[in-house]
């Protein structure tokens, strides 16, 4: 699809958070991902954004994402158990869209009682957080390691060189393949900008808007431009700035090629921004997939209905909130099976034989609590909060809140990094070991 400068800002006006009335580094196989408001990936990027299979369009705004934060099992291939938080996202209704293979037009994804699971979700979503007062208690850490909603901006990329925040001279990492994860609420509005400037340095409206397909393409050779992204510390202040600018320079990019391997896992950034949390049918051409989660959404309503209920009565009773909210996390592990690190359960017969005498151990040490619904009947609740040492917060692995990268911890040997380079790491956030743990 080609594009002039007018129907390139038209879509980003389009999908601009300010046109609206609402308010690390972990590799997925090719990809890795760049939180860029993890002051550890602060710097500049020289990029060769990549256009989504969907849209033919680079950018996904993802607006009023709802997250809570999970705890969850991970079985490793040895049977061994860790523990971890996941925060769950539950997208808008238009970040699940597909390719009509007929139209060729970008259409939602969700079949009636899709969008019914999900509305439902927003639902409890939202009560909860009313119930919590999430946005006057976001300085809560109680509040804010359960609950959030974000305003994200994802798009794929090539990096050809990325340079770390008070390093100009020597690249940090280069030739790598990202998914760019931005949460600062006016980036696109700073795309549009820099594109009406290169509009104005190109001859005003009469100028050549050729450019913009050089730049936002799916080529793997043969650019001429790049978007330099720069994400640096806020010096008034707390928070980051960002800037964007466009740069066309046939000859800085010759002899750049971008791995065809690497640029199949770039064709859809919201498969990459959900991971595991994505039902992904593999047989089906990515732009086609719906990757609405029905099972996992529904888990996560049965577990926002669970601290709905612990809060209220622990309100009721004049109790800690956070005790409540612990006691909530260690009722939903001593239930919960295991899954490996692509959040699905084992086929291994020895496996599901350890996890079925496990979960049968569990329920006995519950007592009549595993067969209680909390929700429903949340005054059943109050009789069980004499059992012993309810409140302990169980021992686990903790994911880093921020980035959203591994488990702290979780691989001792370390991080390591996809793409092509000779260069020393940087102290990216979140691991890339290749397994796309939940994040």
């Amino acid at each position: 699809m080609g594009y002039t400068v007018d129907s390139f800002l038209e879509k980003i006006n389009s999908i601009s958070p300010s046109n609206t009335k609402k308010k690390n580094f972990e590799s997925k196989k090719l990809v890795q991902r760049i939180y860029c408001n993890f002051r550890g990936n602060f710097g500049k990027y020289q990029i060769l954004p990549f256009n989504s299979t969907i849209s033919d369009f680079p950018f996904v705004s993802l607006l009023g994402t709802r997250e809570i934060n999970i705890p969850r099992k991970n079985i490793a291939a040895d049977g061994s158990e860790s523990l971890y938080n996941a925060w769950i996202r539950i997208l808008p209704i238009s970040g699940y869209t597909v390719k009509d293979p007929s139209s060729g037009r970008e259409v939602s994804s969700l079949t009636a009682q899709d969008e019914q699971l999900l509305r439902r979700a927003y639902a409890v979503w939202d009560e909860l957080y009313t119930e919590l007062d999430g946005r006057n208690n976001a300085m809560d850490p109680t509040i804010s390691k359960l609950i959030r909603r974000k305003n994200y901006t994802i798009f794929h990329g090539y990096c050809i060189n990325m340079f770390a925040e008070g390093e100009p001279r020597k690249p940090a990492k280069q030739n790598f393949s990202g998914l760019f994860i931005l949460t600062a609420k006016n980036f696109l509005d700073i795309v549009n900008s820099n594109i009406v400037d290169m509009r104005i340095m190109n001859g005003g409206m009469n100028g050549n808007d050729d450019w913009i397909n050089d730049l936002y393409n799916r080529d793997l050779t043969g650019r001429k431009g790049f978007m330099m992204l720069s994400v640096a510390d806020n010096p008034a202040g707390p928070g980051f700035n960002i800037s964007v600018s466009h740069q066309i320079n046939e000859s800085f990019l010759n002899g750049v090629t971008i791995p065809e391997e690497e640029a199949l896992e770039m064709e859809n950034p919201v498969e990459s921004f959900l991971g595991w949390q994505a039902k992904s049918d593999m047989d089906v051409p990515s732009n086609q997939r719906n990757l609405f989660n029905a099972k996992l959404i529904t888990e996560t309503i049965e577990f926002m209905t669970d601290q709905l209920a612990h809060i209220r009565m622990a309100k009721q009773n004049g109790t800690s909130i956070e005790e409540a909210i612990a006691q909530t996390n260690k009722l939903v592990l001593d239930k919960q099976t295991p899954t490996d690190s692509r959040g699905k359960m084992t086929n291994d017969p020895v496996l599901v034989e350890m996890n079925q005498q496990k979960a049968e151990q569990a329920n006995q040490n519950m007592g009549t609590y595993g067969n209680t619904n909390v929700a429903a009947n949340p005054s059943n609740f109050a009789a069980q909060m004499n059992m012993s040492d309810p409140y302990n917060n169980p021992a686990a692995t903790h994911q880093d809140p921020v980035t959203g990268g591994n488990p702290i911890n979780f691989n001792s040997n370390g991080p390591t990094f996809g793409g092509n380079s000779s260069f020393n790491k940087p102290a990216f956030a979140g691991g890339s070991d290749g397994t796309d743990l939940p994040f």
